[in-house]
């Protein structure tokens, strides 16, 4: 039995989803972040669903329409960003402020834990019996009420056993356990991808960013013991007589504060542009001194 069909685009974002009652597009902006969900009017026409505004990476308000009216409410997230209540701020038929939605960490109601999300969603808090419907979950993902599972981008999330449906896509390389979300730690990481958890993409850029610090000051530094070295070598004998210039003396007077000065520079302009360190090095006369200490 087809529940439903999805569609992606090349950045593994779903746009569109067909189930047999409904029918949706979905925006994301330059983040990934889904700012826009819109449902069909007549035979051509869409309209708005919902729009999400976001600052930086939290979401802060749910606009919807009622009637060419628009019903605004602020969305209250937890400290991985993860939505855990709506209130009314505009529109709606309860007092502003009134908590319309509402996503437990913990929950009284049941009496269980939803560190993993495995308690559904509060749609009537207020019992005013009108229900309201939030899409976001963990960060990355979006609930599907249809399959009861979590769309997170490559992966799709399954509550109600803490686990992806899919293996990682890496396999064993991410770790033995390929289908855990977050590495079991759900309320210390989070996965926007389904990928990578956010500790271990820390760790990642981490030493990433460490590695293009080596590498450029390597370039920075042999880059400008290079051009000190041959600099030495011509006013010793020429361009011509270069090959007979002492070289031992040349390298030694190369590798200086000058030198010391362009490693530091390589390194700061190789975390950020890894192609232009050599220049770091190339230019290191201009600012030697005021990375690295000079006599």
């Amino acid at each position: 039995m087809e529940l439903a069909r999805y569609e992606y685009n090349g950045r593994g974002e779903r746009v569109a989803k067909q189930t047999a009652t409904e029918a949706y597009l979905y925006a994301y902006d330059e983040s990934g972040q889904l700012i826009g969900r819109y449902v069909p009017e007549g035979a051509t026409d869409w309209r708005i669903d919902e729009e999400i505004l976001w600052l930086d990476s939290t979401p802060i308000a749910s606009v919807r329409m009622d009637n060419g009216h628009p019903l605004i409410r602020a969305i209250h997230s937890d400290h991985l960003n993860s939505p855990r209540a709506l209130t009314s701020l505009h529109g709606d038929s309860p007092p502003q402020g009134t908590t319309v939605w509402r996503w437990p960490l913990t929950t009284g109601e049941t009496g269980g834990n939803n560190a993993y999300g495995t308690e559904q969603a509060l749609e009537d808090p207020d019992g005013d019996g009108t229900r309201v419907v939030f899409h976001l979950r963990f960060p990355g993902q979006q609930y599907d009420g249809e399959s009861g599972l979590h769309y997170n981008y490559f992966r799709d999330y399954e509550a109600g056993v803490a686990r992806y449906v899919e293996s990682d896509p890496i396999g064993l390389w991410g770790g033995l356990a390929t289908f855990a979300y977050s590495e079991s730690a759900p309320n210390q990481q989070y996965d926007e991808l389904g990928l990578v958890p956010s500790a271990a993409m820390l760790e990642a850029m981490i030493i990433s960013a460490a590695g293009r610090c080596i590498a450029g000051a390597a370039a920075g530094f042999t880059t400008n013991v290079g051009k000190q070295f041959f600099t030495c070598c011509v006013d010793q004998c020429g361009y011509r007589d270069i090959l007979s210039c002492d070289w031992k003396v040349c390298l030694k007077s190369s590798i200086n504060c000058e030198a010391k000065n362009a490693a530091v520079g390589g390194c700061i302009v190789g975390v950020l542009r890894p192609e232009l360190a050599f220049l770091a090095g190339w230019f290191a006369r201009k600012y030697a001194g005021w990375l690295w200490p000079c006599d």
